[in-house]
């Protein structure tokens, strides 16, 4: 682990806000491929925020971010990541049993593509996403024990990032920065 930053995200907006300053900051730095790591309990919010992220990335009018827990992998195109159009690879690792299961689907041929890769329940593989990615880790905001909250409602959360190598440490830095900057925004 290199750095680390912690948020509540209070409802759907405060995610919208979060998500729209992750990617200006992807655009600032400039790199293109992205690989996050999405934990948390069923419910946390984990689809909620890469939808959030794919809307302010210029998801095409139409095209919807739903949870890939049935099809394990979607792909969608993106208008206006780093340095223009850009393609989100949208996984759940939840039924996987690990590394096979994602040669199986192709997933890792997809870590060759300059993307978005957002992978939900990654822990459950995370040997295959490389040494240098961001772990986003969703959970109910509050007192261990708290109610899962709705993602759809729009109850609080918190969000903790993780950076793991120098590329993401980069990146979480420029969101932080994004952040600051962003009327409304959690600190």
């Amino acid at each position: 682990m290199i750095g680390a930053v912690r948020t509540t995200l209070d409802d759907l907006s405060t995610t919208a806000r979060v998500a729209s300053a992750f990617a200006a900051a992807l655009r600032s730095v400039g790199r293109r491929r992205v690989v996050i790591d999405l934990r948390g309990p069923l419910g946390s919010g984990k689809t909620a925020f890469v939808r959030a992220l794919a809307t302010a990335l210029g998801l095409p009018r139409g095209a919807r971010v739903t949870s890939p827990t049935f099809t394990l992998l979607r792909t969608l195109p993106l208008e206006s990541g780093p340095g223009g159009a850009w393609t989100l690879h949208h996984l759940d690792a939840y039924r996987l049993g690990g590394v096979d299961d994602l040669e199986a689907i192709g997933f890792l041929d997809l870590l060759q593509d300059e993307a978005l890769v957002a992978v939900e329940w990654g822990d459950r593989v995370i040997d295959a996403l490389g040494e240098d990615h961001l772990v986003l880790e969703l959970c109910p905001a509050g007192a261990l024990g708290a109610s899962v909250p709705d993602p759809e409602i729009g109850d609080p959360r918190e969000l903790d990032v993780t950076a793991f190598g120098p590329e993401s440490t980069r990146l979480l830095a420029a969101w932080e920065q994004q952040l600051a900057g962003s009327p409304g925004s959690p600190a």
